[in-house]
């Protein structure tokens, strides 16, 4: 998994949509799903799903916002994050050609 992020404004405040493992793993702790079954089902219309995944990657100050920030959020804001966010998904997962961070050697 590639770590991807951006920053972006809410109501003129800086926060950063953020994607990594300790985001995937805030996602599934929250929703008690695997993180890939979430996705699919927030790609899907689950507002519940896209809302796990946004409180657990969208940050101010380098922490996830959580649940009560995305629950007080207007619609049409939580509507402008689903572009960036599964931007970000889907850009964290590397593709055949990325380079690789870990090399397993043999050892006999």
């Amino acid at each position: 998994m590639l770590i991807n992020k951006t920053s972006l404004t809410i109501d003129g405040k800086l926060y950063e949509l953020e994607v990594n493992v300790g985001s995937m793993i805030n996602a599934e702790r929250l929703s008690g799903t695997q993180f890939m079954s979430l996705v699919a089902e927030a790609e899907k219309g689950s507002v519940q799903n896209v809302s796990y995944l946004l409180a657990s990657c969208l940050k101010e100050n380098g922490q996830p916002v959580g649940m009560k920030f995305i629950e007080n959020m207007d619609f049409g804001t939580f509507e402008q994050l689903f572009d960036p966010l599964f931007d970000l998904i889907i850009k964290s997962f590397p593709t055949s050609d990325t380079k690789k961070n870990v090399v397993v050697v043999e050892t006999r």
